[in-house]
């Protein structure tokens, strides 16, 4: 007879066989990514805790929400519970600063009754609906109006659970900001994107169109807090001044031009400040007349969001697209507060393959961050890039030869470092004036003869062969405007003669050095022809792949003719931003989605399998291999960093 003992060794046994058994299939399963920073990203709203001025809220685009409780020193994710990261308004109630209501899309209105530390649905009225705004009137808890990009403006009298129109949509209606009178709160003011200032004097019962000089619209919107009579407006050309209550506008000096941030001191109404898109914070004194630009220490141009302390009026808080800045003394100078914050929109990511711990980040809004240590620590790398939109980079590509020498495709061309990113210099002679040519979408270095580079552009190919000290245009064949919107170029690694460009109508390859181009289309797609992502198998020229809107494609004879290969991507619109081939197995290559992350294959595209444990954005713009460990990869999300993983 077996003992119980006996029966619990065979038990054990039993089970340590089939752990062993499964032991692939459960490394398989579970590959863990980490986030590694950098720090920042895109904050289109900042709200202040009015009962505690260190408590601040930052809604980063699309990261979600995060919060400090120390005056911007460090940073926690306060997304827990809601049903999408992808927050796009927040609020305060005045009343129970405790108290916080979060837009959300697709979610709908989800609310917090302990400061962000878990939410709940609010209500179902707005599902659907892209929140622009959301305001809870000052002196009643039970109040709140949203403003809805679709149509028009809610209000709520019971605390957010049930919502009625009270000003109708109509097409082409884009309700940005509405702000709520706090000395007599049944004026509200809403900031239309197309007409102008509506404004109502009786709780959104009625509105009237409160139009501003030459029909600008309103893109920013602020009430002096000590003079509710007092409003400034930010349109297409600069600042709209109102002293009677939105009823007429007059123009105040220039700059800035197009701000999209307004704030004003809480007891002086004439010192204001403005954040520009593309030209940082500008701050007046004398209400508007003029103005001087408060930029000193601001790493990002593009300002979207700014808050005045309304107990400590020095300090000033500017949402970048870099991230969180803060100013003690009335924007003088800004320190950036971004610790926890991690929310950067990668673009981009470049891997030196002599030091693969050294890892650039092209990133939208925030410029180029780099570290040396495999993503432990990130340093801010755009000293001397410049132009229209200097921290919109989206390409970057490292010289196979010498790692120092670093290219970076931008909005306004292409910038060059010989110190591996410690600084840089514009390398766009020859390139057109075009501003379609100078943004630079992608970067293909010749890894024989690197000083031949080639360019994607939305004007067509360029080529220099001297390191980018000069360019030319390379676009022959590239006959329509939608050929010439090129997304993504690559170069054949065995014939750098061949090269392969990812356009709005699909795929073109040249023979010959980009001295002409023809279309590879046969087999992908028409109706959505936008190629985002190449790769060529290193070891067979035959074998390449696109990642296009409808997932990936597959060719094996050169482009001659494409089929899809999305086994195991998941869902209808299999989004395909960026792909990446393991150079020492081209059988295993990576897909990185838009919309459900990463994906890896194993037989060369036959069949996928998600690998996302651990990503907490599934937006997946840029994908990179360490070249000398390939089960390491990096991933570069849209709102959440760079995420990494050492494989199976």
């Amino acid at each position: 007879m077996q003992t119980t003992l006996g029966r619990k060794c065979v038990k054990a046994r039993s089970v340590a066989k089939v752990l062993w058994l499964l032991a692939p299939i459960l490394a398989h399963a579970a590959v863990p990514w980490t986030s590694h920073g950098p720090e920042g990203g895109e904050v289109p709203e900042l709200a202040i805790d009015p009962g505690n001025a260190s408590i601040v809220y930052a809604l980063t685009s699309p990261g979600g929400l995060f919060k400090s409780a120390d005056g911007g020193r460090s940073w926690q994710s306060a997304v827990s519970g809601l049903a999408s990261e992808s927050v796009t308004a927040v609020a305060i109630d005045a009343l129970a600063p405790a108290t916080l209501y979060a837009g959300t899309y697709p979610g709908g209105l989800f609310k917090s009754l302990d400061g962000g530390a878990s939410w709940r649905k609010a209500t179902r009225d707005l599902d659907g609906l892209s929140l622009s705004a959301v305001r809870v009137d000052p002196t009643s808890s039970n109040t709140l109006y949203a403003a809805t990009w679709e149509k028009g403006v809610f209000k709520s009298t019971d605390g957010g659970a049930s919502w009625q129109t009270v000003m109708a949509g109509r097409t082409g209606l884009q309700t940005h900001s509405v702000l709520v009178d706090r000395a007599t709160p049944s004026t509200v003011y809403a900031a239309d994107w197309k007409a102008g200032v509506y404004k109502s004097a009786n709780g959104g019962g009625s509105w009237t169109l409160s139009t501003l000089p030459d029909g600008e619209p309103a893109r920013a919107l602020a009430i002096a807090p000590s003079s509710p009579s007092i409003l400034y407006a930010g349109g297409e050309s600069g600042v709209f001044k109102s002293t009677n209550g939105a009823t007429s506008w007059t123009a105040c000096g220039v700059p800035p031009s197009s701000p999209r941030a307004i704030a004003v001191h809480p007891s002086n109404p004439d010192i204001v400040y403005a954040g520009n898109y593309g030209q940082g914070v500008f701050k007046s004194v004398d209400g508007g007349r003029t103005w001087s630009a408060v930029n000193t220490s601001l790493q990002s141009s593009v300002v979207e969001s700014l808050v005045v302390s309304p107990t400590a009026p020095d300090t000033v808080y500017a949402g970048t697209r870099g991230g969180v800045f803060k100013s003690a003394n009335g924007a003088a100078k800004w320190t950036a507060v971004n610790r926890g914050l991690v929310a950067t929109q990668v673009q981009a990511l470049a891997v030196a393959r002599s030091a693969p711990s050294t890892i650039y980040v092209g990133s939208y809004g925030g410029g180029i961050y780099k570290t040396t240590n495999g993503g432990q620590k990130w340093t801010s790398s755009s000293k001397g890039i410049s132009g229209v939109l200097p921290t919109l980079v989206y390409s970057v590509a490292v010289d196979p030869k010498r790692s120092s020498t670093v290219y970076a495709g931008t909005y306004s061309g292409v910038y060059k470092s010989t110190s591996s990113g410690g600084s840089w210099k514009s390398s766009s002679t020859g390139i057109s004036d075009n501003i379609s040519a100078r943004f630079v979408r992608s970067i293909a270095v010749d890894s024989s003869q690197p000083s031949t580079l080639y360019i994607a552009t939305y004007e067509g190919v360029y080529k220099s062969t001297n390191a980018g000290g000069s360019w030319a245009a390379a676009s022959t064949g590239l006959d329509t405007t939608e050929s010439r919107y090129g997304l993504a170029i690559v170069m054949d690694p065995q014939d750098p003669r061949t090269l392969y460009v990812g356009t709005y109508a699909g795929v073109y390859k040249t023979t010959n050095a980009g001295d002409s181009w023809a279309a590879v289309n046969k087999g992908l797609p028409k109706a959505s022809s936008l190629v985002f992502a190449l790769a060529v198998d290193p070891e067979s020229s035959s074998i390449l792949y696109a990642g296009m809107r409808n997932g990936v494609y597959k060719s094996t004879n050169g482009g001659g003719n494409w089929k899809a290969v999305n086994a195991g991507i998941k869902g209808p619109d299999r989004y395909t931003r960026s792909l990446v081939i393991d150079a020492t197995n081209p059988q295993v290559l990576y897909a990185g989605t838009y919309y459900t992350g990463v994906y890896k294959s194993t037989n060369g595209g036959s069949t996928w399998s998600p690998m996302n444990d651990g990503l907490t954005s599934k937006m997946i713009y840029a994908l990179a291999i360490d070249p000398r460990n390939t089960e390491t990869i990096h991933a570069g999300t849209y709102g959440s960093g760079v995420f990494t993983t050492a494989g199976e």
